[in-house]
């Protein structure tokens, strides 16, 4: 997500709402069942598969962006009012007993027809359509391994024999892992940000309007971005074309410190 979400959620709510109209159209206009489209800006090899589902959870977003928190209020829709709590929420380390309490007191202050979810977990399904979650993976212990894929089905970890699950209740029905990291899919992410002609714009930047004046502003101007241009010209040539870089310096991926 850019940093204007964070900065001005008002602001990008309304960029993304246009890039969600635009889709929604678009996607009127393929055959009715499950349908391969491709992105009209795009051209980083990336296509969009819809269906009804999918359709569907786009319009309960639109319809999210566009409600008033409550009758008469400007300054807040139901998804501008929700994300800004949950950056809220995130940013300082509320749990979700606290998050609730805080959100019902809320809700009671507003006036009675406000449409403010009564809880994290009905927050959760509203951003739900932003196609912005994680998918929990189960992780060695001793960071050995992942439980993925072949290993998907193996209880104790093959390199140090440390078991997947802690050591429960015998009346309890759900093993509880030992460690998980959470997995961010990548694709959807670079889907959204082409979906907006705002953010598809900001995406190629480095392209058609960085100026190459010896000044360190963007990684474009990095001998590393040069060189990989000059290394792979016909990538280079597209702008909408995407580079990745990993940076794990203070990342922890098995918690959110």
């Amino acid at each position: 997500m850019s940093r204007r979400w964070i900065q001005n959620p008002n602001r990008c709510a309304d960029e993304y709402l246009d890039g969600i109209e635009d889709f929604i159209e678009f996607v009127r206009r393929q055959n009715p069942g499950a349908t391969r489209i491709r992105c009209p800006c795009r051209r980083i090899l990336l296509s969009l598969y819809v269906d009804s589902a999918e359709l569907e959870q786009y319009e309960k977003l639109l319809k999210n962006a566009n409600q008033e928190l409550y009758l008469g209020c400007e300054s807040f829709s139901v998804l501008t009012a929700i994300v800004e709590l949950m950056h809220g929420k995130i940013k300082y380390r509320m749990s979700n007993l606290c998050f609730d309490y805080f959100l019902g007191v809320l809700k009671r202050m507003l006036p009675t027809d406000n449409c403010l979810p009564k809880d994290h977990k009905h927050a959760q399904k509203v951003l739900h359509g932003l196609g912005l979650g994680y998918e929990k993976i189960h992780a060695c212990k001793n960071n050995c391994m992942l439980f993925y894929k072949e290993h998907e089905t193996l209880d104790t970890c093959p390199i140090c024999n440390e078991s997947r699950f802690k050591m429960t209740s015998q009346n309890r029905t759900t093993k509880i892992p030992q460690k998980v990291m959470r997995y961010l899919p990548l694709k959807p992410r670079l889907q959204r940000l082409y979906m907006s002609m705002h953010t598809a714009t900001d995406m190629r930047w480095h392209k058609e309007k960085q100026v190459d004046d010896d000044v360190m502003r963007h990684p474009a101007d990095g001998e590393a971005w040069k060189e990989f241009d000059r290394t792979f010209p016909e990538f280079a040539a597209d702008p909408r074309n995407v580079r990745l870089g990993l940076a794990t310096d203070g990342f922890n991926p098995y918690g959110v410190n």
